[in-house]
């Protein structure tokens, strides 16, 4: 009887594991999954799917900036807000709308783009950035 239980137990836990959602297994904001941005020659975008939590590259000073980031629930392809900052961490700037950022950079110099909530770290993510 008891093996039979444990059997049944097992099981039970092996179908609970398997209905977990791909965003409950996420990073929980603790390891970043970073990845580089990089354009293609003569390209002004630059589009990644996959995992991902940062993305970085260098701008130029003046450049406008476009980015639209979406993350996967499980269900639907989420907006996800992203944020930026340069290379001295400093907060440039949050999003104006759910999944879109636009700004102009400051100067020249690697930024930062970061997936937020960090609920979506660890699932997949439609990143896409243009710069003119």
């Amino acid at each position: 009887m008891k093996k039979y239980l444990w059997n049944v137990q097992l099981g039970l836990a092996l179908i609970g594991l398997s209905l977990v959602q791909p965003y409950v297994l996420a990073s929980s904001c603790n390891t970043p999954i970073t990845k580089a941005i990089t354009f293609e020659r003569g390209a002004t975008c630059w589009s990644y799917k996959g995992r991902g939590t940062d993305f970085y590259g260098n701008f130029g000073a003046g450049q406008k900036i476009s980015v639209k980031l979406f993350g996967w629930s499980g269900q639907a392809w989420e907006p996800i807000n992203p944020t930026v900052s340069d290379a001295s961490y400093k907060f440039i700037e949050s999003s104006q709308k759910p999944g879109v950022l636009s700004f102009i950079a400051p100067h020249a110099g690697k930024y930062t783009f970061t997936v937020y909530p960090c609920a979506f770290w660890g699932a997949e993510v439609k990143f896409t950035v243009c710069a003119v």
